[in-house]
């Protein structure tokens, strides 16, 4: 095994193991405030973006957000793209913790 590629796997494993931490937390969470649950998005994105880092370019991801008196238009490929869509795309198990 090469050096990049173990690097690879270890950014890969990382990040799954950044999901997995992230899902165990959210199961015992007691306070639902929104800075856990940003803090939940942020953890679930970087830990995305960390499992597809060895795979460029194959991920991409062009859109627009409109948000209350802000229009935010962007395009990302790879891991940015993850961690993109997962930050302002809430996942369903971080928005269920809202409720």
């Amino acid at each position: 095994m090469d050096r990049e590629h173990g690097r690879e796997i270890r950014a890969f494993w990382t990040g799954v193991g950044g999901l997995v931490l992230a899902l165990c937390a959210s199961a015992y969470l007691k306070e639902k405030d929104p800075t856990t649950l940003l803090v939940l998005r942020v953890i679930a994105g970087v830990s995305v973006g960390l499992c597809i880092a060895f795979i460029p370019g194959f991920f991409s991801l062009e859109t627009s957000v409109e948000r209350p008196g802000v229009k935010i238009a962007f395009r990302a490929t790879g891991a940015l793209a993850a961690v993109v869509m997962i930050y302002f795309f809430d996942p369903g198990w971080v928005s269920s913790l809202a409720r």
